[in-house]
């Protein structure tokens, strides 16, 4: 009988600091957009102006947060592909800018005391929200990309494969 109490050389991958780090850039701009959130609270707890009932800042707050708790997962899910290595490392890298450019969208329109999403009001905002919508694009390309591989992954066994690829698509919905 197979001795279960031991850890297969899988799940060491699950709990180790050096897979969460695994995609080092996608890893330090995930850490990097929740410091960018922890900057905002003082300014949406002490700034007046509102948008649409609530401070200007609780959007881009909670994107910094939800972006760069994507951006530690991902990361973490990197290590869970031993296969294609630059694929993996340039679908992190292309995960990470595009949230850059998704952030300073929206944390730009906060600034200027407007909506970031489904602002067409004037030529600016609507050239805003076209370039946020295709980065979104080009992060759930590159979501759908990185499952994809995790499923494919051959040294993994194949139920670990299947819950964390179909849990990583989870975010394309």
């Amino acid at each position: 009988m197979k001795n279960l109490n031991k850890t297969s050389p899988s799940s060491s991958v699950i709990y180790s600091w050096r897979s969460i780090t695994r995609h080092k850039f996608l890893f330090w701009v995930g850490l990097a957009l929740i410091a960018c959130a922890v900057l905002l609270v003082p300014f949406w707890l002490f700034d007046p102006i509102e948008i649409l009932g609530v401070s200007r800042w609780e959007k881009p707050m909670k994107f910094f947060i939800s972006t760069g708790i994507f951006c530690v997962t991902y990361s973490w899910l990197s290590a869970h592909i031993s296969r294609w290595p630059r694929i993996v490392y340039w679908t992190g890298v292309i995960i990470a800018i595009s949230f850059i450019i998704e952030m300073i969208g929206i944390a730009g329109a906060a600034a200027l005391e407007t909506t970031s999403h489904f602002n067409v009001s004037n030529p600016v905002s609507l050239a805003v929200w076209a370039i946020m919508a295709t980065f979104v694009n080009i992060i759930f390309a590159s979501t759908i990309v990185l499952s994809l591989l995790i499923v494919l992954e051959r040294q993994k066994p194949m139920l670990m494969r299947i819950g964390l690829g179909l849990g990583s698509s989870i975010t394309i919905y």
